[in-house]
């Protein structure tokens, strides 16, 4: 089995890479052979192109558009993988992440969809300019990509690690990328292949982390109030005309259509329950406040739904006629209301809100998302077998940024997320 990402590693070339400009990168698995059919150091034909001077390449980890814009050599000539610069191996992987096939300081691994090897740069040994996955490899982000008229690596990025490379499962259970183990397949879990939804899932890079008049920290409306598989309604006093607290940071927007769009595309066909836009909540006021400011009536502690860095949104439900805010499941105990769950939650759509939530992992952003304590539990085992099935390709996989407490540890999290999750971003760039 391959994998989205890679480690790389190889053996040490004599001449040296010239100063690193800047990188992305992406990688894959074990057992494929040499690159057919691509020249690296050429443009693709009638590409109009003219390539580079061989002096000016960027080294493997640096941000590219074209394969000749990377440096190589005679034996492992430069690629551009997904954005990033990386080099094709010399043969064929000996084994996940070995080093015989490239210099010292990638390791060789295969990609998915690809019969060959690449090696992928080790974050400490280039100046990554992607993201650095848990085995120390330069791999691509959700936000990176090429130019496929010169590049035969070119896709929407988004780094995942993959620990399944030759592992054969016994039928009736999947690999958990997470670890490489077996683990037995769950019953619940839905049918079928993922979609391919590449058309239907819009980009997180339309902003600017510097500033600017597109800036990524603006806050702005989140606007228009339902489309691509959310629905942004008035709730806690708001008007249709007056929603006043549904402002958002630009990033958490485009975070969150991204999410909701993929979530839809890819669990549409899903049998268990049709698909349902999700609803919105809280968010900041125009001026940064918290949500019920305006009118005197915060409504969350200090510090959190201000300047547009959080969110709170419902959860996938079945049998009940929208997505809208409200409990999933049993939460008053001897006639008093504990504003969290007492019983299991019935009504939560478990893998459309794990899909949703590990969609959310395709920002670098992310800071946490908060759940309550008897869904996070069934939420993560959810999250494992989607990864595994290949419903989930991203750094949910093995580094899951998610907050719950199944006793009050005084954390915050353990009351008043039974009829929501909480999304948190920390600041971009």
């Amino acid at each position: 089995m391959q994998h989205s990402i890679s480690f790389l590693a190889l053996f040490f070339i004599a001449c040296s890479p010239p100063v690193s400009v800047g990188g992305n990168g992406g990688r894959q698995g074990a057992d494929a052979g040499p690159i057919a059919n691509q020249d690296a150091g050429e443009p693709a034909p009638d590409s109009g192109r003219t390539p580079p001077d061989p002096s000016n390449r960027f080294e493997p980890g640096t941000v590219c558009d074209c394969s000749d814009e990377c440096w190589g050599s005679e034996t492992n000539p430069g690629i551009c993988v997904k954005g990033i610069c990386m080099q094709e191996a010399a043969g064929a992987c000996a084994e996940s992440g070995s080093r015989g096939e490239c210099d010292e300081r990638s390791r060789c691994w295969s990609m998915e969809g690809l019969e060959g090897s690449i090696c992928w740069p080790d974050c400490d040994a280039y100046n990554c300019e992607g993201t650095c996955d848990n085995d120390g490899s330069c791999v691509p982000t959700a936000d990176t990509s090429c130019d496929s008229e010169c590049s035969d690596y070119c896709g929407n990025g988004g780094a995942t690690t993959d620990r399944c490379d030759n592992v054969t499962c016994p039928e009736g259970s999947l690999c958990n990328p997470a670890d490489g183990q077996c683990i037995e397949s769950d019953q619940g879990l839905p049918a079928g292949s993922p979609p391919n939804c590449v058309d239907e899932i819009p980009a997180l890079n339309d902003c600017d982390p510097n500033g600017g008049a597109n800036s990524c920290h603006e806050l702005i409306q989140f606007d228009p109030p339902r489309a691509q598989g959310y629905w942004d309604y008035p709730l806690n006093g708001e008007r249709e005309n007056d929603q006043y607290r549904s402002w958002a940071r630009r990033d958490l927007m485009l975070l969150i259509r991204r999410a909701t769009a993929a979530t839809k595309c890819l669990s549409e066909d899903w049998e268990h329950a049709g698909y349902q836009d999700l609803g919105l909540g809280d968010m900041s006021e125009q001026n940064g406040d918290i949500p019920g400011t305006r009118e005197n009536r915060p409504g969350h502690p200090a510090g959190t739904h201000v300047n547009g860095h959080d969110m709170d949104i419902a959860y996938y439900q079945i049998g009940q006629s929208n997505n809208w805010l409200r409990p999933v499941c049993e939460h008053v105990q001897n006639g008093e209301d504990q504003y969290h769950c007492v019983g299991q939650p019935v009504t939560l759509d478990v893998y459309r809100t794990a899909l949703f939530i590990g969609r959310l992992h395709d920002s670098p952003n992310l800071r946490v998302i908060g759940v309550d304590g008897k869904i996070g539990p069934l939420v993560r085992s959810a999250i494992v077998q989607l990864c595994g099935a290949g419903w989930l390709r991203n750094s949910a996989c093995n580094q899951l940024r998610m907050a719950y407490e199944e006793t009050d540890l005084q954390q915050g999290w353990y009351r008043f997320h039974h009829h929501h999750l909480h999304i948190s971003l920390s600041s971009p760039g």
